[in-house]
């Protein structure tokens, strides 16, 4: 004969319901709002108990249940969801990606929900295009808060770039320098960074600045005779290179948008301006530098030169699995989101 024992248990918390209108993000606690707590057994869910929010958003929910049973293990039930209502409608909370939560553990102070339903959604966007997982880095410089901007969405938690000489910073919108001593230091190395490989490598950057003055690289990192950088437009002319020792040569009046390079062989790689190809260029490929990727700035042999006045928004780094050209669409609808699109 099988004894079976009662155990009591308690819920408690609080909800907080957030409106996104035009004019921004308000939080309040509303009175009423049902919640019911379930319980997903083989074949089945079994509701567990239900509760009323106060007018502080506050609910406390109590029940009782037999024990033993297959999912109860150690005094804890398993596989326990939540679902809410509000006037017989249920409500469906932002479900955040675990990536995208790992990203926000590293922002301080949280950004808000707009900003999170955005990057959220983000990266859903890239891991279903299949570019997630071919990333080292990707940095967000149109964000909330300055210190949200030296993050890496991708591997937060050892992607943080340095700034030096104290950059401008523009709420939303991103980086640009004074073209003489300001960028960023990416602290990522193509020859120790990540995925990056020599015959299977890709960067881009997000520029917001249309000009054509002087010889800046917007992104880039140069050892001995090999290098790779771009750019955008010195002379009305792209100039990408990747992991070799010469650039490409390609005709462009516009350096707004997001510029990549991409090698994916020995022998030549792939200049993109908005997930658009701009040429293929033979090159052979040299070897990975062992110095680090600068923004706004060319990383000459560790020492900083040819510096950007340009303003960016966002910035990656990765391999050459990469689809430039769905990058681009997933990357310019979170801009348009956001709204530091060009």
């Amino acid at each position: 004969m099988e004894t079976l024992l009662n155990r009591n248990f308690k819920v408690k918390g609080i909800i907080e319901c957030s409106y996104i209108p035009s004019s921004g993000v308000y939080t309040e606690h509303l009175e009423g709002i049902e919640v019911q707590v379930w319980c997903k057994v083989p074949m089945q869910a079994i509701l567990l108990g239900k509760a009323f929010t106060d007018s502080n958003g506050e609910y406390i929910l109590e029940f009782e249940m037999d024990s033993p049973v297959s999912y109860i293990d150690d005094g804890k039930i398993k596989d326990v969801f939540i679902k809410t209502y509000y006037n017989g409608e249920e409500i469906n909370p932002i479900s955040l990606d675990n990536d995208a939560a790992a990203y926000f553990d590293e922002l301080t102070p949280q950004p808000s929900l707009t900003f999170k339903v955005a990057v959220n959604d983000l990266v859903k966007q890239l891991k279903e295009q299949n570019s997630w997982q071919y990333l080292d880095r990707l940095w967000i410089f149109a964000t909330e808060y300055q210190q949200h901007a030296t993050i890496s969405l991708k591997n937060p938690t050892t992607g943080t770039l340095t700034e030096i000489s104290s950059p401008t910073w523009t709420t939303g919108l991103g980086y640009n320098g004074n073209g003489s001593s300001q960028y960023l230091d990416t602290n990522f190395a193509p020859a120790t960074g990540g995925q990056y490989a020599l015959n299977n490598a890709s960067f881009g950057i997000y520029s917001r600045t249309n000009s054509n003055s002087g010889t800046p690289v917007d992104i880039g990192v140069y050892t001995g005779t090999y290098a790779n950088s771009i750019q955008a437009r010195t002379s009305n002319v792209l100039q990408p290179r990747i992991n070799c020792a010469s650039s490409g040569s390609i005709a462009n009046t516009d350096s707004r948008g997001l510029f990549s390079v991409t090698r994916s062989s020995s022998t030549l790689f792939s200049a993109y301006k908005n997930g658009v190809l701009q040429a293929d260029v033979s090159n052979t490929s040299t070897a990975l530098a062992t110095n680090k990727f600068f923004i706004m700035a060319n990383c000459s042999n560790g020492t900083a030169s040819n510096w950007s006045t340009r303003q960016y928004s966002l910035a990656f780094i990765g391999t050459g699995n990469i689809d430039q050209t769905k990058l681009y669409l997933v990357l310019q609808a979170f801009a348009n989101t956001l709204g530091f699109n060009v």
